[in-house]
C-alpha cells in the first residue's frame, strides 16, 4: 500500500492501493458515524470546526470526503472518488511515564488534572510487535517497578521501543487508560539537562578507573610509581569489576609511541581493589604528554574496550634551588600609603639562608575590581562622573595598560646573612579608588636560572568600603 498518488504506467499502478483511498473503519461493528455540517453554499473557502464527542479511550477516527477525492485522487478512480483521513485521539486524565534503566526500568502514573499520584493503576510494558514483556501495579505513590526489561529494546518493521500502559478506575467509577512510549523523550532527553547518562549500546556495567601518579612533571631517564583504582557502578552503589584490564598502555600523545605493561590486580582485606606498578622513562623519550590506558583483552568479552586514566608530562626542567617571599614588612591593611616598607627573605630549599645574594625589586600600581564573595549583588566601584568618558571598550588590554604605572624599576638590595633584605616603595599615587600593588624580586638562582617572586596587594582609598 502506498499514500503515493496514481501516475505512470497503469500496469504498474494496478498493484498499488493508496491508503488515503481505503476506509480502515468501515463494515465494524463497533463504530459510531457522524454527519458533518454541510459549508455555506457558494463559499468560496469553506471552513468548519466541528466538535466530536469522545469518551474516555483511545479513539481512531476518520473522516470521508468526497470534494477532497476530487481534489486530490487521480480521475481514473471514477467521479465519485473519496478520500479518507484519519487521526487519532486519547482521551484520559493518566499520565504515564516511563525510565528505563540498565538493571530495572519504572513506571510513573499521575493524574492530569491535578498530578496527583495513582494507586492501584495496572501496568503493562510490550514490544514494538505488541508482545507481553512485563506487568505491575503501582503503589501508593503511583510508581511501579519492572525487572527484567533489556536496556536495548529490540526493534520491529517501523520502530522499536517499550509501549506502556496502564489502567485505572476514574473518580467517577468509569474505566480510564493511558500510555507511552519509550522514545518519546523529544526535548526532555537527559542530556539536556546535564544528567549523566550511559548511552545506548551501553549495555555492560559502567566500569570506572582512575590512575594516582607520585607526580605527574618528570624528565627523561625518571621512574613515575602508579596505582590504577576500578569500580562498577551498581544499582546500590560501586562494586567491584569481574572483568579487569589486562595491560595499562602509556602512548606519547605527540608521536603515538607506545609503552605496555601487563597490570596485577589485588584485592585488599578491606574490599579494594588495586594494582600498583612503576614505570621507567627512557632516556630518549619524547617529551610532552603522556596518556595512560588500561586495556582489556582483546579476545575477551570486553574486546577492544579501554579506560581511559590520566596523563602525566616528560619535560626538560631544573628545580629550583632557592625559595622565598616578598611583600610589605607590616601586615596590616594599606589604607592611604605613599611609602610602603618591603622586604625579601630568601632560603635555600635544602635549608639555610642565601646570605649576601643581589636581588632587585620592582613595583607596580594598577586598577583593581572590587568584588566579595557574600556580596554578589552589590557594586563597589565608584560611581562615573558626569564629563568623565566611559573607560569600557572592545580593547581591554589597552584600557588595562592606561591604569598600570610602573613605581619602582630593579631597585637593588643585598640580603643579610638571615637571607632578609628590606626597602621602601616610595612614591605611590595617593589612591583614590582601590588598586593593586604588585611587587616583584628577581635574582639568579644557583641552578643558573633566573627566578622571580611576586605577590599583589590592595591600595585602599580608606577604612571603610562603601557599596
Amino acid at each position: 500500500m502506498s499514500d503515493t498518488p496514481a501516475v505512470g504506467d497503469d500496469e504498474y499502478q494496478r498493484n498499488y492501493v493508496q491508503t488515503r483511498m481505503l476506509s480502515l473503519l468501515a463494515g465494524r461493528s463497533d463504530v459510531k458515524a457522524l454527519d458533518l455540517p454541510k459549508p455555506v453554499r457558494n463559499d468560496p473557502r469553506p471552513f468548519e470546526v466541528v466538535g466530536i464527542p469522545l469518551t474516555p479511550g483511545f479513539h481512531v477516527v476518520e473522516i470521508a470526503s468526497q470534494l477532497l477525492g476530487g481534489a486530490l485522487l487521480d480521475e481514473r478512480y471514477g467521479a465519485n472518488r473519496t478520500m479518507y483521513v484519519r487521526t487519532t485521539a486519547l482521551v484520559t486524565n493518566l499520565g504515564v511515564h516511563f525510565k528505563l534503566g540498565r538493571e530495572n526500568a519504572l513506571v510513573w502514573v499521575t493524574t492530569l488534572d491535578k498530578g496527583q499520584p495513582v494507586a492501584g493503576a495496572q501496568v503493562r510494558v510490550s514490544g514494538c510487535d505488541g508482545k507481553e514483556l512485563a506487568t505491575a501495579k503501582t503503589n501508593a505513590q503511583g510508581i511501579a517497578n519492572i525487572e527484567g526489561l533489556s536496556f536495548e529494546p529490540y526493534s520491529c518493521e517501523g520502530g522499536e521501543g517499550y509501549f506502556v500502559s496502564a489502567r485505572a478506575k476514574a473518580a467517577d467509577g468509569s474505566a480510564d487508560m493511558a500510555f507511552t512510549w519509550s522514545n518519546w523523550q523529544r526535548g526532555i532527553e537527559p542530556w539536556r539537562f546535564n544528567l549523566p547518562t550511559a548511552g545506548w549500546g551501553a549495555t555492560w556495567p559502567v566500569q570506572r578507573a582512575h590512575t594516582i601518579f607520585d607526580r605527574t612533571l618528570l624528565r627523561a631517564g625518571e621512574t613515575v610509581s602508579m596505582k590504577h583504582i576500578m569500580r562498577t557502578e551498581t544499582l546500590r552503589g560501586f562494586a567491584l569489576p569481574a572483568d579487569r584490564p589486562k595491560t595499562v598502555q602509556i602512548t606519547h600523545i605527540g608521536s603515538g609511541q607506545q609503552f605496555e605493561i601487563p597490570l596485577d590486580w589485588r584485592t585488599t582485606a578491606t574490599g579494594g581493589l588495586s594494582a600498583q606498578h612503576t614505570f621507567a622513562i627512557p632516556p630518549a623519550a619524547k617529551l610532552g604528554a603522556y596518556s595512560v590506558v588500561l586495556a582489556y583483552d582483546d579476545s575477551g568479552t570486553w574486546q577492544s574496550k579501554t579506560l581511559s586514566t590520566g596523563q602525566f608530562r616528560v619535560e626538560e626542567f631544573r628545580l629550583p634551588v632557592l625559595q622565598g617571599r616578598v611583600g610589605p614588612a607590616d601586615a596590616k591593611p594599606l589604607v592611604r600609603q605613599r611609602s610602603v616598607p618591603t622586604q625579601v627573605q630568601l632560603n635555600y630549599v635544602a635549608g639555610g639562608a642565601a646570605a649576601g645574594l643581589p636581588v632587585r625589586v620592582s613595583a607596580m600600581v594598577r586598577s583593581k575590581a572590587l568584588q566579595f564573595s557574600d556580596y554578589d549583588d552589590f557594586q563597589f566601584a565608584a560611581p562615573r562622573q558626569r564629563n568623565e568618558p566611559d573607560t569600557a571598550s572592545d580593547d581591554e588590554e589597552a584600557t588595562a595598560s592606561q591604569d598600570n604605572r610602573v613605581v619602582a624599576d630593579k631597585l637593588p638590595i643585598t640580603l643579610d646573612r638571615n637571607g632578609l633584605g628590606k626597602l621602601n616603595i616610595d612614591n605611590l599615587p595617593l589612591a583614590q579608588k582601590p588598586q593593586d600593588l604588585v611587587l616583584e624580586a628577581t635574582y639568579a638562582d644557583p641552578n643558573g636560572e633566573v627566578q622571580t617572586l611576586r605577590s599583589t596587594h590592595t591600595l585602599w582609598p580608606a577604612g571603610v568600603v562603601a557599596g
